[in-house]
């Protein structure tokens, strides 16, 4: 973690100085080489904090009185400071140097500083993007003496996260992190300036559970300043170079080569402005090393060399899988105002939602659909146009309708679906196939949708829509009979519809509460391995990740993470639903391991997103993570207050999961010691057995047993045994045994089995009145 104080401006009550430090490990690294050799390479990209990292060792090895003289020698100081140093210098006298500016040497310096390293009188930190670069005197002496090179790196995501989480000392969402990480590079100085501007503009702010930055500002003053100079100082065919990457977002490295740009690759790379991307089945391809420098660059370009450049660049086609491509090349497209088929712009739209930019979206798709045309004059205008034209145009109003959902713009996806029907309606003989997507987008929108967004949409023919998922078991049917025949329908892939894994969550967390969880984790498994789930994942990445957090949620209340699959497979599917839902997730995890702040940290942020919106009615899962979390930090007020919002928080997801966040806040609700707990447990065992949920009614009794004593703790430990003999033996053992030890009033048999069961994730609170 990053060990911040931030400067606090007293008007605004924020950080507004900020700086990354150096990293430790970096300069540990460099303070332990100093006795292996008198010359250091410190090499990285522009603005990853060469300088900064020379002068935490300098400091370091400074305070350890372990050179006689130091001589941190920057741009600033006076010509001869730096030779009268080094004439001083000899064995008894050592002299450290760091050079960030080691081409601004004169020659009678460098001449010397050379002579003193290889006697031993000196040790040399100097800083560059590359070896190469270097003048010929020193790359010399590093040969002979056997020079150490350093690498100093970008930030990663998660140094990024540490950054922000010490500096402004509470919860991040992690979108806003991944955003401000991608868009950078994990460029240190761009950060850094960045966060300063974002802080003073009130960009990034903390709301009520986290901080939170929505992502896709314009870069702000100094990042352009910044991007604009490290622009200017390069040669003109490198800055050409950057305008074609700018402009076409992605360009074969080949092509690049063939055409003579080797070097300048060699060079760019060096400075960290571009990197080399490779995908599986793809040839390697040239990119910006961050999307920061192509927003900057494209501003600077004069409008008649964007449209030379554009000519130049390749158009996306429907087999494109670059979307950094497709994307770049179409908001060219739309901002200079180039004309684009259908065709690219489907292929710029579905690019946009694989990159979650969903604003874009609705831009590429009122090329074709204005927000300002009434739908009656798009429905006359359609019914002149062909089959494919008017085929393009429903994909677009779907595609823009799932967009506006997930921005919780629910009322305008459903108009844009009502729209997208009235069109199959000009010719349902041969628009019949694009029926079924428009039905799953609906069923999806119509699930989640809040009670009072609920009372305004209607279908078509305005009546009330049946927002079940398709396949879903009707009330009364045979549920064990309903799992043979969809586990039959799952063995062949060709079978295997988006309109049933839609409906696959609500079976397995109805499999899971029956105490069915080896059968629930068998089922995600194949779900997960299905061929159609895979075509799913572009357009409906809502169903994948719906499946997997049924697949993860089951997994815990199994005692663990399933086989085969672990909590980066999570995070990466995760991502395609909702950030919010990976914090959730996250969350979830961290409580399993009882790291209670961190699964704070996890809500909170998700929370803060769900404030935002909340496209699939996830808050309430949210809250009783949250309330827990609380609950079991001790932090007794706040987390009567989740209680309450949890109450008052209507339930929208699947509705089989109430069960398990009914689960925790209930225990948030003994550790607290409200007094409506007893009323809150009779009504959640009586809710378990009305619906046969027998891992319910197994979690609830042992509660119960904990909390009770006498005749009531041995009737609860009675129903008890009666749900476990529904569950599976493996997940109700540890249960089991925990309530025969507190009957039985041994407490080393007690820590024994309460130890067992927090090694499978479970928690067993105390009051804390």
């Amino acid at each position: 973690m990053y060990d911040l104080t931030p400067v606090l401006d007293a008007d605004i009550g924020t950080p507004s100085n900020w700086t990354i430090p150096a990293r430790e490990a970096a300069v540990r690294a460099l303070v332990h080489a100093v006795e292996e050799s008198s010359l250091h390479y410190v090499v990285g990209p522009y603005g990853v904090g060469k300088s900064l990292h020379i002068r935490a060792a300098i400091s370091e090895l400074a305070g350890q009185g372990r050179f006689a003289q130091v001589f941190p020698a920057t741009s600033g100081l006076a010509p001869q400071e730096l030779e009268r140093a080094l004439r001083r210098a000899h064995r008894g006298n050592r002299l450290l140097v760091g050079l960030d500016k080691p081409m601004h040497l004169r020659p009678t310096e460098l001449s010397l500083l050379v002579e003193k390293a290889r006697e031993d009188a000196c040790v040399v930190f100097v800083e560059c993007t590359s070896r190469e670069r270097l003048a010929e005197p020193l790359l010399r002496l590093g040969l002979e003496i056997g020079a150490k090179t350093h690498t100093i790196e970008p930030l990663t995501e998660t140094e990024v996260l540490d950054f922000l989480t010490a500096g402004l000392g509470a919860p991040v969402v992690l979108e806003s992190v991944h955003l401000l990480w991608y868009r950078t590079g994990g460029n240190q100085e761009l950060i850094a300036r960045w966060v300063s501007e974002l802080l003073a503009a009130g960009r990034l702010s903390k709301g009520h559970y986290a901080w939170y930055w929505p992502g896709w500002d314009a870069p702000t003053p100094s990042v352009v300043q910044y991007v604009r100079e490290k622009y200017e100082r390069l040669s003109w065919t490198k800055q050409q170079l950057m305008a074609h990457l700018t402009i076409a977002g992605s360009i074969p490295h080949d092509d690049l080569v063939h055409l003579g740009h080797e070097a300048d690759l060699t060079y760019l790379w060096g400075c960290g402005l571009i990197k080399y991307q490779e995908s599986p089945g793809l040839p390697v391809s040239v990119r910006l090393s961050a999307p920061a420098w192509g927003d900057v660059i494209r501003g600077l370009l004069p409008r008649g060399r964007r449209q030379e450049i554009f000519s130049e660049t390749r158009r996306p086609s429907a087999d494109q899988h670059d979307h950094v491509a497709a994307l770049s090349w179409a908001r060219t497209a739309l901002e200079d105002g180039h004309p684009m088929t259908d065709s690219e712009l489907l292929v710029a739209i579905k690019a946009a939602s694989a990159m979650r930019r969903w604003h874009l979206i609705e831009d590429f798709v009122a090329v074709r659909l204005p927000h300002t045309m009434p739908p009656h004059e798009l429905i006359a205008q359609d019914a002149e146009r062909d089959h494919a034209s008017r085929a393009a145009r429903i994909s677009m109003l779907v595609e823009r309708a799932m967009a506006y959902q997930r921005q919780s713009k629910f009322q305008a996806a459903l108009a844009d679906l009502h729209l997208a029907r009235e069109l199959v309606a000009l010719d349902p003989a041969s628009l019949s196939g694009l029926v079924e997507e428009i039905l799953l987008v609906e069923s999806a929108i119509l699930r989640w949708l809040p009670d009072g967004e609920r009372e305004r949409a209607d279908t078509a023919d305005g009546s009330t829509a049946d927002v079940r998922p398709p396949l879903f078991p009707a009330p009364g049917t045979d549920l064990a009979a309903y799992l043979v025949e969809l586990e039959q329908l799952l063995e062949h892939d060709d079978g295997y519809s988006q309109g049933t894994l839609s409906v696959l969550p609500q079976v397995i967390y109805l499999l899971g509460l029956s105490g069915q969880l080896g059968q629930a984790r068998r089922l995600c498994e194949h779900a997960l391995e299905a061929s159609s789930l895979q075509a799913a994942q572009p357009t409906h990445s809502w169903i994948t990740a719906d499946i997997v957090s049924a697949w993860f949620t089951v997994s815990l209340w199994s005692g663990g993470l399933a086989s085969g699959m672990g909590i980066k497979d999570v995070e990466k599917m995760a991502r395609l639903f909702d950030s919010a839902a990976l914090h959730t997730s996250l969350g979830r995890v961290c409580a399993a391991a009882g790291q209670w702040e961190n699964a704070w940290r996890q809500y909170s942020g998700a929370l803060e997103r769900y404030r935002v919106t909340d496209p699939f009615g996830q808050r309430k899962l949210a809250l009783a993570g949250y309330a827990q979390a609380l609950a079991a930090l001790g932090r007794i007020a706040e987390a009567v207050e989740a209680i309450d919002e949890y109450d008052r928080t209507p339930y929208l997801n699947v509705a089989a999961l109430a069960s398990d966040t009914d689960y925790l806040v209930l225990m948030a609700s003994y550790a607290v010691g409200s007094p409506d707990f007893p009323a809150r447990l009779e009504d959640f065992m009586r809710a378990a057995q009305r619906d046969e949920h027998w891992f319910s009614m197994l979690r609830g009794a042992h509660l119960g047993v904990v909390v009770s004593s006498g005749a009531t703790q041995r009737a609860y430990l009675r129903v008890l045994e009666q749900a476990a003999g529904s569950v599976e033996s493996d997940v109700g053992k540890p249960y089991i045994l925990d309530a025969w030890a507190l009957v039985s009033g041994t407490p080393t048999e007690v820590a024994r089995t309460r130890s067992a069961l927090a090694q499978r994730g479970v928690w067993v609170p105390g009051p804390q009145v």
